[in-house]
């Protein structure tokens, strides 16, 4: 084996383990708040990580692009979704939806 196929291996081996790290986190979480905590660590360590070792793999050609796209469309996009998800759990919790910025404009 080459020292690039070792490389490719480390990083697979610890992308994978931290995708398993947080689904053990998400499954062992009392609260959806810690589930989110452990959701969003899983889309940005370990797609990194498996996105790094496609490139390192494949070096820049097609499938190393498009890996590093869905690892950042991932980066990227999750805060979106785990800022609604917090807004609709604590909604729930709270038993009502704050208002929005034009009905607080309103008055």
């Amino acid at each position: 084996m080459t020292v690039r196929e070792h490389v490719e291996h480390v990083l697979l081996v610890l992308g994978v383990g931290a995708e398993l790290v947080c689904c053990l986190g998400v499954l062992a979480a009392r609260d959806v708040f810690a589930r989110i905590h452990y959701a969003m660590a899983a889309t940005s360590v370990g797609p990194a990580l498996i996105a790094t070792a496609i490139v390192v793999h494949e070096s820049v050609k097609a499938p190393g692009i498009n890996a590093l796209l869905v690892a950042a469309f991932l980066l990227v996009g999750s805060p979106v979704v785990a800022t609604a998800t917090a807004r609709a759990a604590g909604a729930r919790r709270l038993g009502r939806v704050e208002a929005g910025l034009e009905e607080v404009e309103r008055g």
